[in-house]
């Protein structure tokens, strides 16, 4: 058995499909954001907004990423700048109560990860 682990472990080297990385496909992640957007109860205006948010920053964190001038610490750090630039933007689109429901969302989620 332990044998086993170990040959499928040097199998998956660099392979990181299954634990938790790489992109979801485009339906998993359709579902998840309408399910999303039926729990916040977004208005088709907050929908947009949403979108063009999220579009933008998909255009700069790729910019970001493929910018060889960067050193892996600039390019991490513009990154996580883009990330915290994003979170503004959708909180400052979403009323309290959707706040209050999508922390509480967040919560139940990582409960169910982590098995706490």
């Amino acid at each position: 058995m332990q044998q086993n682990r170990k040959a499928v472990k040097e199998e998956r080297k660099g392979d990181k499909k299954g634990r938790g990385y790489g992109k979801r496909d485009k339906a998993a992640r359709k579902e998840k954001a309408g399910a999303l957007k039926k729990e916040l109860a977004l208005t088709p205006e907050q929908e947009t907004k949403l979108k063009t948010v999220h579009a933008d920053f998909k255009q700069k964190a790729t910019a970001v990423k493929n910018n060889s001038t960067l050193t892996e610490a600039q390019r991490k750090e513009q990154l996580q700048a883009l990330h915290l630039e994003r979170k503004t933007q959708m909180q400052a689109l979403l009323t309290q109560e959707q706040k209050d429901r999508a922390r509480a969302l967040r919560k139940e989620h990582r409960s169910q990860r982590t098995g706490k």
